[in-house]
C-alpha cells in the first residue's frame, strides 16, 4: 500500500511544531540536573515505559501522548511547549512515528536539555524494514530483540544526562533486558506453537488495522496484512478494502483484529463487503474490544497492555487464541 499523507494534516502539524519550537528556543531551560529527578518526557507510552523500568526513581517521567492515542495523527498542542521546557530529557520514537517531530527536536538547544530518537543505534541498512514504496518503518518495537537496542539508548541518555545514577540506570537496564529476552523467547515458542498447529506450508496469517506489525510478522513467523499503511495517516481506497476482501475469502481466513488506537471502522467495512462478496465462507470474527492488539500505544492502567511486556504478551496470546485452527 502506498503511504497517502493528508497535506491538511501535515501542514496544520508543521505549523504547530514551528510555534512550539519557537517558543521552546526562547526558554531559559529547566535548570541544572541534580536538585531533584531527572525530568524526562517520552513521545510515547511505550518510550516512557521503558524509560520508567530504567530510571527507576531516579526520574519523573511526563507521557506526551497518553494510552491510546495513536502517534501517526498526534497534533501537538500549546500545552506541550511547556511540557518540553521543562524537560531535561527528551525521547522519541524517531522513523518518522511522530510526523516532523523528531526533527524538531533534534534541532533543540535549550540549556541543561537533551533530545534524542530512542531508535537511533538501529542499522538503517539491516534493521530498520522499508515498506510501502521506501518509507521506514517505525514500530520497531514488536521485534522485542530491536526494543531491546532502543533500551539501551534509554539506558545511555538516562546516563548522559544524569551520571551521578549512572550506576542505578546500568543495573536497572541490566535486569529489564533480562526480562525482555526471557520475553523475546517466550513469543517466538508461542508463534512457533501456532505455526506447528497449522499446515506446515502456511504462515498463520494476521490482518490488523494497518501495518503495525511488520516486524513482528519477520521476527516471529507471521504473514501479516494491515488496511491501511504504516501510518494511519493514510488514505484507505476502495482498492485496498477490495483487495483484503479478496484475500479474507479466497484464503479462508477466519479472524481479522482491530487495534486499540485505530478506530476500528474500516475493519467493519471490509467484513460487511466478504459477507457480501464470500456469503459460504463462514464466520469471520471481528477481534475487538478487550481482545483488540495494542499497536502504537499502550493500554490505560489496569488494562493487560499497561506495560510493554504486558502488551506483547496480550498480542500474541489474543494472536494464538484466534488463528488456533
Amino acid at each position: 500500500m502506498s503511504l497517502r499523507f493528508s497535506r491538511s494534516v501535515l501542514s496544520a502539524t508543521a505549523s504547530c511544531l514551528t510555534l512550539m519550537a519557537c517558543g521552546c528556543r526562547e526558554s531559559a531551560g529547566p535548570g541544572p540536573v541534580g536538585a531533584g529527578p531527572l525530568r524526562v518526557v517520552a513521545t510515547t507510552s511505550i518510550i516512557a515505559d521503558a524509560v520508567q523500568n530504567v530510571g527507576g526513581q531516579h526520574v519523573t517521567v511526563t507521557t506526551l501522548m497518553p494510552a491510546g492515542t495513536d502517534p501517526h495523527n498526534y497534533l501537538p498542542t500549546s500545552a506541550d511547549t511547556e511540557t518540553f521546557a521543562g524537560a531535561h530529557l527528551i525521547l522519541s520514537n524517531g522513523l518518522h512515528l511522530e510526523g516532523k517531530m523528531s526533527s524538531q527536536l533534534e534541532g533543540r538547544t535549550v540549556p541543561n536539555q537533551r533530545a534524542a530518537t530512542v531508535s537511533s543505534r538501529l542499522d538503517h541498512a539491516t534493521q530498520v524494514l522499508k515498506v510501502d514504496g521506501g518509507a521506514e518503518d517505525p514500530h520497531v518495537w514488536f521485534d522485542v530483540k530491536l526494543w531491546m537496542t532502543c533500551v539501551e539508548t534509554v539506558r545511555d541518555e538516562l546516563t548522559t544526562s544524569d551520571p551521578s545514577h549512572a550506576d542505578a540506570y546500568r543495573a536497572n537496564a541490566a535486569s529489564y533486558l533480562a526480562e525482555l529476552a526471557a520475553l523475546d523467547a517466550e513469543v517466538l515458542a508461542k508463534a512457533t506453537k501456532l505455526a506447528n498447529a497449522r499446515k506446515p506450508t502456511a504462515k498463520p496469517v494476521l490482518i490488523t488495522s494497518h501495518d503495525a506489525f511488520v516486524y513482528f510478522s519477520k521476527a516471529y513467523g507471521f504473514e501479516v496484512h494491515g488496511l491501511q499503511g504504516v501510518s494511519t495517516a493514510s488514505a484507505t481506497s476502495s482498492r485496498d478494502t477490495e483487495s483484503l476482501v479478496t484475500l479474507i475469502g479466497e484464503r479462508g481466513i477466519t479472524a481479522i483484529f482491530t487495534e486499540t488506537s485505530v478506530p476500528p471502522r474500516g475493519l467493519k467495512k471490509v467484513l460487511d463487503d466478504v459477507k457480501v462478496k464470500y456469503p459460504k465462507l463462514g464466520e469471520v470474527r471481528l477481534v475487538e474490544g478487550p481482545d483488540a492488539l495494542y499497536s502504537d500505544s499502550l493500554g490505560p492502567v489496569g488494562t493487560p497492555g499497561a506495560t510493554y511486556v504486558g502488551m506483547v504478551r496480550h498480542n500474541i496470546d489474543t494472536i494464538g487464541k484466534f488463528l488456533q485452527p
